[in-house]
């Protein structure tokens, strides 16, 4: 496992989409700083000056970046025949995929953590070490790594058991957009009810449990609680350790099947 484990990371660091991911993170947040502090002359009152916004700022962009980034990763095992390689060797399916899943979420982490410690310096720099409630703000980055897992988990379910590179990657692409585009018409269903006003197409009340659940499971409906308004921050990090289990088994019992010609 840890001999698997360090090839990965030898082509982690390597991989140009990685590279390019930890820049745009980095990037990301440094544009958002240096807006803010520019207008912050002008225009005081709207300036975001508290660190906790950015801090969970470049969640969305680990997430969009896990979509793109396991798929062509974990493809070219397939198609430069590396998954025959390691099994030749004598590893097994099983610590194949354990070591997959792992360097994916690393990387995504890894990402995510890239964009907080522009933060922390040049934040701190611009606002000084201005922090609303420091203990949730802990508690939602820390749900958001735990997000960041069962986008891993998701993700690299898919790349695993599609043999072709090319195909995985648009899978993969396509369904984060699908999942990003109809994060906010179920955040707007949900809040719906708590505005006392449920929406024209919705049935009834009896359907707002299910609502919630998907809102609080789909790693798209975590993402818009832990960067915005939530209404069960708490449960998060236990739908997303159930939610990396549940695609780490399958993903693992599909796998040990699969004819890799």
């Amino acid at each position: 496992m840890r001999n698997l484990i360090y090839v990965n990371m030898m082509r982690l660091k390597k991989n140009r989409i990685f590279r390019a991911g930890v820049a745009v993170s980095m990037a990301y947040v440094a544009f958002l700083l240096f807006m803010n502090y520019q207008e912050a002359a002008d225009t005081p009152e709207t300036v975001i000056r508290q660190l906790n916004w950015y801090f969970l700022s470049t969640l969305p962009v680990a997430s969009a970046f896990c979509s793109v980034f396991c798929g062509m990763f974990l493809g070219t095992e397939y198609s430069d025949g590396t998954m025959r390689n390691k099994l030749m060797v004598g590893h097994t399916r099983k610590e194949i995929y354990i070591a997959n899943l792992f360097t994916v979420y690393l990387a995504n982490a890894f990402v995510y953590l890239s964009g907080c410690f522009v933060t922390a310096v040049m934040g701190t720099a611009m606002f000084g070490w201005n922090l609303a409630n420091p203990m949730q703000l802990a508690f939602r980055m820390f749900s958001g790594i735990l997000m960041l897992g069962a986008y891993a988990g998701v993700f690299t379910l898919l790349s695993m058991l599609i043999g072709n590179k090319a195909i995985s990657a648009t899978v993969c692409m396509v369904l984060y957009a699908a999942m990003f585009i109809g994060a906010p018409f179920l955040q707007t269903a949900v809040f719906s009810y708590y505005h006392g006003a449920s929406l024209n197409h919705m049935p009834s009340e009896s359907i707002r449990p299910l609502l919630e659940f998907l809102y609080d499971f789909l790693p798209v409906g975590q993402d818009l609680q832990i960067s915005g308004i939530f209404i069960h921050l708490y449960r998060l990090p236990l739908y997303s350790v159930i939610c990396i289990a549940l695609t780490t088994v399958c993903g693992m019992a599909v796998f040990t099947k699969k004819d890799l010609k």
